[in-house]
């Protein structure tokens, strides 16, 4: 499927009357370059809102869209999807917003404070792969 990104993100800025998207990530394998034609287009969007407006929009933007978009608010995300976007995505609106930058230093600094649990449970995991040996 040919992605056409800046109709994408003319569609959903179309969509925000309330202006509160702040930024749109593109992720997963389309931004890593590996999709397939079964792939789905995975879209992280920051919409600055509570979370029942970013539900309502989250359903906007997916009925707008169609079923080959995964859309959804990055506030909703787990930690280590978040980690992921910013590690590995493609940020295709907003990229150097305020938003962005400092949602980013948050997702930096929580992932280092659960990462010595990541890094335990991983221990363990290895302990029990080990004692099965």
């Amino acid at each position: 499927m040919e992605l056409d990104l800046n109709a994408t993100v003319k569609n959903i800025k179309k969509l925000d009357t309330k202006k509160k998207v702040k930024f749109i990530a593109l992720f997963g394998s389309y931004a890593k370059g590996n999709a397939t034609k079964h792939s789905d287009i995975d879209i992280a969007i920051y919409y600055d809102g509570d979370e029942k407006e970013r539900f309502n929009f989250q359903i906007l933007v997916s009925g707008s869209l169609g079923d080959k978009y995964d859309i959804h608010t990055f506030q909703e995300l787990p930690l280590y999807v978040k980690q992921e976007i910013f590690k590995y995505g493609k940020f295709v609106y907003g990229e150097h917003s305020k938003e962005m930058y400092s949602t980013n230093f948050l997702v930096i600094k929580e992932f280092e404070n659960f990462r010595r649990f990541l890094d335990m449970y991983y221990a363990k995991l290895e302990g029990e792969q080990a004692a099965k040996i």
